[in-house]
């Protein structure tokens, strides 16, 4: 790749290309600077907190030795889009705008006037949005709403630089939504953030790719523990994630010292992850959730072993499941799993050895859920692990298979056979930290209740009963959303004798047995 960097007569790179990097020896930060990051909460949350990014980019410069004593704020505001804070900064600008603090701040970290310190001194800006731009969504997938938000955004950058004169920009790509880099939201991710990139080598701005750095860590921490989530909620990194967007910060503005300083202490955190004798972990990526008419469903198991160098794997399946390979060696690799995940949790258990040690890893894979949304196209949503890092067959991600707008439905359905006549209660709810959701149950074409889960209220337990009839029984849940996250949890509950452990379940009528 061609890369054209010189030196301007300020003695401060100029680049040709956003991703170009800093070239050896040189670093975009002098004695003194003052480093302001401005986004949402992530930003919020990167200030507020002595183990958020802007605080351990002042401290992996001070423990590199590095000779740049620089000071740092973080104006972050919850919510916030691109054109949020494009009306934020016009705002702000008049002699006697009233002041405007960021919020979600700490007692050690305070609250920040925007005004105040947008008009002071500013030697080094970097902006990270994008995040509830398509968490709202404040966007559309298509190329056309895209573009209208680089607008946005670059009209914002060069606001930003005009109004600071910050002798450095960086613009930050943004971080992950979900765990998974194949669901539609993050495809519109990689989308917007190779716009940011453009329009950094536009205006001769630096990258700081804060997205691939906390998508490495959530890979790395899942390798150790299938069930960790690196980001509790689905959007704001965790202690390790920031850790890596620091360290990328640093690199990005040319200080490679003290991001190996941060990769160290980052690798030091991960092996205290590591079980204290052998063990596996695994990731599972579902490879069939367009294909919500497929007779039998195909995931890619990703497992790993820690504490054994060369081990022999082999897999305990479903009866007329298979996988391929069936054996390998090693310590890590990759099996194609075929089946019909038709009970509530199909175990798949991963076995290893090198023939001193041995472990062993259950893998839950949970029977999926047929979603429509109101446009009617299908999809097959996967539940196995929750928010909160437990195997749960009933909890949902809708985001994993679907972008949505602001305000709009889907139907999720399972179809479910009793050998018996068998009442269960039911208690539907939501892990996001941030949604506000309706819903209506229906058995078999029967609605059996309705109700509302606001922000903040994640759970209820109605003292409906669901009467499953001998034979094929359909269950719909319509999940109406009108705003931010997309999760619903719905989990059968024993009464009267019921189990739904014992129920066999579908994602298409036809599949029933």
């Amino acid at each position: 790749m061609s890369m054209v960097a010189a030196a301007n007569t300020d003695g401060i790179l100029s680049t040709a290309q956003a991703d170009a990097a800093v070239l050896p020896g040189q670093t975009l930060l002098r004695d003194g600077d003052h480093i302001v990051f401005c986004g949402d909460s992530i930003t919020c949350h990167s200030w507020k907190n002595a183990s958020g990014c802007c605080h351990l980019v002042t401290n992996a410069l001070s423990a590199a030795g590095t000779a740049r004593r620089v000071t740092v704020t973080g104006l972050g505001f919850c919510g916030n889009t691109v054109v949020n804070w494009l009306h934020r900064e016009m705002a702000t600008r008049p002699a006697d705008a009233k002041p405007a603090f960021s919020n979600e701040h700490g007692n050690e970290f305070p609250a920040q006037d925007v005004k105040k310190t947008l008009d002071g001194r500013v030697d080094v800006l970097a902006v990270l949005l994008g995040m509830n731009d398509i968490l709202m969504p404040a966007v559309e997938e298509g190329e056309k709403s895209l573009d209208e938000w680089m607008a946005r955004y670059r009209e914002l950058a060069a606001n930003l630089r005009s109004r600071t004169h910050a002798r450095v920009l960086l613009l930050g790509t943004f971080t992950p939504l979900t765990a998974d880099p194949d669901g539609p939201k993050n495809k519109v991710r990689e989308l917007m953030n190779e716009r940011v990139r453009k329009l950094a080598a536009e205006l001769g701005a630096h990258v700081w790719e804060a997205g691939p750095a906390a998508y490495e860590t959530i890979v790395e921490t899942r390798r150790r523990d299938p069930a960790y989530r690196e980001a509790p909620d689905f959007v704001h990194p965790g202690k390790l994630g920031h850790m890596a967007m620091a360290a990328a910060f640093c690199r990005a503005v040319g200080e490679p010292k003290a991001a190996e300083y941060l990769d160290k202490r980052r690798a030091e955190l991960l092996d205290e992850m590591l079980p204290p004798k052998p063990a596996v972990s695994y990731r599972l990526f579902p490879r069939s959730l367009g294909e919500s008419d497929a007779d039998r469903l195909a995931f890619d198991l990703c497992w790993n072993v820690c504490g054994m160098e060369a081990a022999s794997v082999s897999l305990d399946l479903p009866e007329g499941w298979t996988a391929k390979p069936a054996k390998s060696v090693g310590k890590e690799g990759t099996v194609r799993l075929v089946g019909r995940p038709d009970r509530l949790a199909n175990i798949v258990k991963i076995r290893a050895t090198d023939g001193t040690s041995s472990a062993s890893a259950e893998v839950p894979v949970a029977a999926p859920w047929r979603v429509t949304t109101e446009t009617g196209e299908c999809r097959l949503a996967l539940a196995t692990w929750d928010y909160l890092g437990k195997c749960s067959s009933g909890s949902v991600d809708l985001f994993q298979v679907l972008f949505g707008g602001r305000t709009d439905a889907v139907v999720a359905e399972r179809w479910i056979v009793c050998d018996r006549p068998q009442t269960f209660g039911f208690r539907i709810g939501s892990e996001a930290f941030s949604a506000t959701q309706d819903f209506v149950v229906s058995l078999n074409g029967d609605p059996v209740w309705r109700g509302d889960l606001p922000r903040g209220r994640k759970l209820v337990e109605p003292e409906v009963k669901l009467n499953l009839r001998v034979g094929v029984n359909a269950l719909s849940i319509r999940v109406g959303h009108r705003e931010w996250q997309r999760h619903f949890t719905f989990d059968l509950v024993q009464a009267g004798g019921g189990d739904p452990s014992v129920l066999r379940y579908s994602w298409k009528p036809t599949n029933c047995r």
